[in-house]
Parts: C-alpha cells; structure tokens; sequence
C-alpha cells in the first residue's frame, strides 16, 4: 500500500478568454504523503487558488496528471466525484 495521498505530475490549467489563452498553471509537481501537513504560499495571482480547484476538479485539467490515493482522478464522471 502506497503513502501518498495526493500526487499532481507536470500539471497545466489553461483558461481562454477574449484576450487570448492565460497559462496559470504550467508544469506543477506536487507530493502530499498521508499525514503531511502542506502549505501553499505565493504572491497574489501565482496560482495557489487555481492549483487548490484543480485538485477538487473544479478547474478544467489541460494536461498532467492528479491522483488521489493512487487513483488517476483527472477525468472522474460527475457520479464518480460525489
């Protein structure tokens, strides 16, 4: 049985708008263990509420990985996610 808990791999969130396509997120790696404590730091606009809604699958992944308990939870059906 693995430790880990949340494993993100070169995650990249992309959002277009009428402006053009805005790169927040661009090759983030992430390893939480069960049992860690983490936190998130940064300066306004650097993407910590962004990297925090991926993870809850509220942000649209564009490309990486994210897995919970092992499990691959990128593209979960919304009954999966309840």
């Amino acid at each position: 049985m693995s430790d880990e808990l949340l494993t993100i791999k070169n995650l990249q969130v992309e959002f277009n708008t009428y402006k053009g396509t805005v790169h927040a997120l661009n090759g983030v790696n992430l390893s939480v263990k069960k049992g860690e404590i983490v936190g998130l730091v940064g300066e306004s606009g650097c993407g910590k509420s962004t990297l925090g809604k991926t993870i809850l699958l509220i942000n649209k992944i564009t490309d990486g990985k994210v897995y919970f308990e092992g499990r691959l939870i990128n593209n979960l059906t919304k009954k999966e996610k309840e």
